[in-house]
């Protein structure tokens, strides 16, 4: 069964890069990406967001990362978020929201795979 990932960050080139990072490790991930959390939220409450594992950005305009993930957790205990942004700033309030992991970009393909998807396989 393909595990179903999405990435919510307002840079395209961010969620090419992390697309391709993942990819290359399982050519078999399903990805969806949304440019901001307003949409990812529509997806959500239109029933439409059936993923295991959710890389959100922190910094992105209107709904930033934190408060999508508040909004997110109150209807979906069980999903898997991992934080990426520019900020080491962020981490009490990413693990408020019970956080799976928080990475610093620019992310490098050895700390997306070995703090991120590594430990999902165990």
């Amino acid at each position: 069964m393909s595990v179903k990932i999405a990435i919510c960050d307002d840079s395209a080139e961010d969620i090419e890069k992390l697309s391709k990072v993942l990819l290359n490790y399982d050519h078999t991930f399903n990805i969806i990406s949304y440019s901001d959390g307003a949409l990812l939220m529509d997806a959500l409450l239109e029933d439409e967001f059936a993923v295991d594992i959710l890389f959100l950005d922190i910094f992105m305009p209107g709904l930033d990362g934190i408060q999508t993930a508040q909004q997110i957790r109150a209807l979906r205990k069980d999903l898997l978020i991992i934080f990426i942004t520019t900020s080491r700033d962020f981490y009490p309030q990413a693990y408020e929201v019970f956080a799976f992991n928080y990475i610093v970009k620019p992310f490098n393909r050895s700390s997306c795979i070995l703090y991120c998807i590594e430990p999902l396989k165990s």
